[in-house]
């Protein structure tokens, strides 16, 4: 079985400060403490790359084909850095080892 977890809860969505939704922000995802990418998954099984950065629709979900999309991880820690549509970054969070999805 593969130890996967949940990267945000179900109907999680990208905002700012006056909690109005980021359309095209992307949110990028690293391995805790470097600047290695860490790759992603549609699937608690780890089984269905969506690579390694995430882009938000208008209503400031992230999406996976235009759907949108739950993501997974491995259990490993890791940093995630949020990013306008014009790239400038405005958060960045780590993560150690989460709750794993069985």
């Amino acid at each position: 079985m593969t130890d996967s977890v949940t990267v945000f809860p179900p109907g999680f969505r990208v905002t700012d400060a006056n909690d109005l939704p980021i359309s095209g922000a992307t949110i990028e995802f690293y391995a805790a403490g470097t600047t290695t990418p860490k790759t992603v998954y549609a699937d608690a099984s780890l089984s269905t790359s969506i690579g390694t950065s995430i882009t938000t629709d208008a209503g400031g979900y992230p999406t996976n084909a235009g759907q949108k999309a739950l993501i997974y991880t491995n259990a490993a820690a890791y940093k995630i850095i949020f990013k306008d549509s014009s790239g400038s970054a405005f958060a960045t969070t780590t993560t150690s080892r989460a709750q794993l999805t069985r």
